[in-house]
């Protein structure tokens, strides 16, 4: 038996039950996916659906420290470095950074309006580290897109995109290039002026190569999930329906453009987002990025700072008691959040995670698939031990997550002595 394979099978999903149970039990057991760099509020843009560029900093945080933090970061296990703004290629040490971060395993991501964009740009862009780039586009035409963004936007974005897939081909960055490719991305906003053009939205994403298209409700930067009355960009409830007809269109799409392009998007929660309607939100925003201000504030993106880059080990503050205290103010939040940055699928249920694993070690040898088994009934005896002492009333989380534990618990050791039977 290859003894390190099936260790390393589980570890795989383990750390998606991680997040899970790290979640119910308001402490970190696992680093996060994702360091989320704002580098910059400053944006050239005005744009009428988003008020970043008024929240000025006085002093952004220097290269040496976002790069000690970096270092820090991916010490710490995390995967994807994401540089954002305001308009992060703002930043006159972008490429430096965007270099700098990049190392083998280590996911470089950047979002634009693709206002600054030109050839050289295009070309600097394609043979620097950077592995994906997403694009914010909110119409499929000029009207529709530099109503929203300003004058002449969209054309400088769809021509930015045609030089990165010019340059793409000629430096071999596609995507049968392995560790090399260059992913090419959109990002949109659902409101009222653009809800009949999403479908297109889709198709254009597609006919410009790229990878995937996210789809994000208008939200209220000073409170997400609060409605935006009386703007002219909110989705009244009369319009429901019609959205629902869309979202049922682009469901229909991303079915058809599976495994050419995703489509991202939430059509429950957006319908309720924009009714005002509160839901269960299983929010891992405390648990899946850390989320870092241009001043060099972290925290979990809408809730209060635990530490700042200058000064503080994020590996310290990480898994600080005071930093789970606000982990419990995330568990506790009712607010009906439609940010990407609250989600982490693979983690939601412990009982389709243990599907997956089945369905992958199905095929193993006996005494690997026996080794895998073994390893997680151990593993989920202990976060049962671990819920079970858990100080305070168990809430219906818990509660339910317990008798889904016991459930599978006895079905892994059904299974175990069905095997050893067979030996």
């Amino acid at each position: 038996m290859d003894v390190a394979r099936p260790q390393e099978i589980f570890n795989r999903h383990k750390r998606d039950y991680l997040f899970n149970f790290s979640r119910l039990l308001n402490r970190a057991m696992v680093e996060p996916d994702m360091l989320q760099l704002m580098v910059t509020t400053r944006c050239q843009l005005q744009c009428k659906m988003c008020s970043v560029w008024k929240q000025q900093f006085q002093e952004e945080a220097d290269t040496k420290d976002i790069k000690r933090f970096i270092d820090e970061a991916i010490a710490m296990g995390i995967k994807t470095i994401y540089f954002t703004g305001g308009e992060a290629l703002l930043r006159k040490d972008i490429f430096e950074l965007i270099d700098y971060a990049a190392r083998p395993g280590i996911i470089t991501t950047i979002n634009t309006n693709g206002g600054f964009i030109n050839k050289d740009t295009a070309e600097k862009i394609v043979k620097s580290k950077l592995r994906n780039i997403s694009f914010s586009i909110d119409g499929v035409n000029s009207k529709t897109h530099n109503f929203f963004r300003g004058e002449g936007i969209f054309e400088k974005a769809m021509c930015s995109i045609d030089y990165l897939n010019y340059y793409k081909d000629k430096y071999d960055r596609g995507r049968d290039s392995a560790e090399r490719v260059l992913d090419i991305a959109m990002v949109s906003v659902i409101m009222k002026k653009n809800m009949e053009e999403l479908p297109a939205l889709a198709d254009l994403a597609k006919k410009m190569g790229c990878c995937y298209i996210a789809f994000q409700p208008l939200v209220n930067n000073g409170d997400l999930s609060a409605p935006m009355e009386n703007n002219e960009l909110w989705i009244e409830e009369k319009d429901i329906p019609r959205l629902q007809q869309i979202f049922d269109i682009l469901i229909s799409k991303k079915q058809e453009f599976s495994g050419v392009m995703h489509i991202d998007i939430m059509p429950e929660k957006t319908i309720k987002h924009f009714r005002g309607q509160g839901f269960e939100n299983t929010c891992f925003a405390g648990f899946n990025r850390v989320f870092v201000n241009p001043q060099g504030d972290m925290s979990f993106v809408c809730f209060p700072a635990f530490g700042n880059i200058k000064k503080d080990s994020l590996k310290d503050v990480w898994y600080a008691e005071d930093t789970d205290k606000i982990r419990e103010m995330i568990r506790n939040c009712k607010k009906s959040c439609t940010q990407f940055c609250s989600e982490r699928s693979q983690s939601d249920d412990i009982e389709l995670i243990h599907k997956q694993l089945e369905s992958e070690i199905a095929s193993l040898p006996q005494d690997e698939n026996i080794a895998v088994r073994k390893e997680e009934y151990s593993f989920l005896q202990s976060m049962r031990d671990a819920l079970n002492s858990n100080t305070g009333k168990p809430d219906n989380d818990i509660v339910n997550t317990l008798a889904k534990l016991e459930n599978m618990l006895i079905s892994i050791r059904g299974n175990l002595l069905d095997e050893n039977i067979k030996q």
